[in-house]
């Protein structure tokens, strides 16, 4: 008898907490955005500091501190509201998970590994609510870090050239690297499920394993699974290093010639300090913004 299958989506569990998940995205873009007016204000009071004027400064640390303080507590409520509704739709979604399970027939029990089953209904709603989590935060770092990027290239035409042609060498790098590891993962989890399953047969089966004397045999199959496991995870890991090393390493290495470039500029008075200290204070935007494509790339394969 063939099986009745309903399309999954997320957002049935979603939809129950629309307000909160409204809630968690505005204080995410509220702290986000307040990273992004910090900045500017520093640069300014360090270019105040340098023409003597300090009263001007100070007033501006006092606002500095106001936005951080608001900052901290937005983090503070981001996390609590995560905390308590992310546990909440991984129950949910384990649960239903579970209920399903029983609809399945024998055909679909025989056709794949049990440690498919275990790790499709325990694991895979936390690596979702996890990945759904990420996501917003990802999406949201991406728009900060590009934000900043178009405001500092609108400082000076030359630097923003700069950055155009590191953030386009660093999205080829890491749109490459998601695609290996997108292979190199499905490779992992595939073996992950079977030393799942033998593992749940053993511990199933333990007294007429040791009554067929077949403890040697299974644990030789162990050990291949394991060692076709670890190979594997070997690779991937090793592999993803690489090209992360490679990524950062040419992120880094642009950003020192952006600052280099960036005193050539002021030393010919083509650029203000204050324009330089935001720049520098904002080196990082460069590695958030590939880091950030990549990473949400790869949420969505998993």
């Amino acid at each position: 008898m063939k099986e009745k299958s309903k399309k999954f989506s997320i957002m049935k569990y979603l939809s129950r907490y629309k307000f909160w998940i409204f809630l968690y995205i505005f204080l995410t873009i509220i702290a986000s955005a307040g990273g992004i007016i910090l900045a500017i204000i520093m640069a300014n009071v360090v270019e105040l500091i340098t023409v003597s004027k300090f009263t001007e400064a100070l007033y501006s640390m006092l606002i500095i501190i106001g936005i951080s303080i608001i900052q901290r507590v937005c983090w503070y409520l981001i996390s609590l509201i995560y905390c308590k509704y992310s546990s909440k739709i991984m129950s949910q979604l384990n649960l239903d998970l579970a209920k399903q399970a029983f609809k399945l027939n024998s055909k679909t029990y025989n056709d794949h590994d049990t440690g498919t089953f275990i790790q499709r209904i325990v694991e895979d709603p936390a690596r979702i609510v996890d990945g759904l989590a990420t996501m917003i935060d990802t999406i949201i770092s991406i728009l900060t870090s590009l934000i900043m990027l178009v405001y500092i290239s609108t400082l000076n035409v030359w630097i923003s050239l700069v950055l155009i042609a590191i953030v386009i060498i660093g999205f080829v790098l890491e749109s490459y690297r998601v695609k290996v590891l997108r292979k190199n993962r499905t490779v992992v989890r595939s073996k992950n499920d079977k030393i799942h399953s033998l593992t749940t047969e053993i511990v199933r089966s333990e007294k007429d394993i040791k009554s067929l004397g077949l403890e040697d045999k299974l644990s030789e199959v162990s050990k291949t699974n394991y060692e076709d496991y670890r190979k594997s995870r070997y690779k991937m890991d090793i592999t993803n290093t690489t090209f992360l090393t490679l990524r950062n390493f040419v992120i880094n290495i642009g950003t020192m010639l952006t600052l280099v470039f960036g005193i050539w500029l002021m030393d010919k008075g083509l650029l203000t300090l204050a324009a330089f200290m935001i720049v520098y204070s904002n080196r990082g935007s460069l590695w958030d913004l590939i880091y950030g494509i990549g990473n949400l790339a790869n949420i969505f394969v998993n």
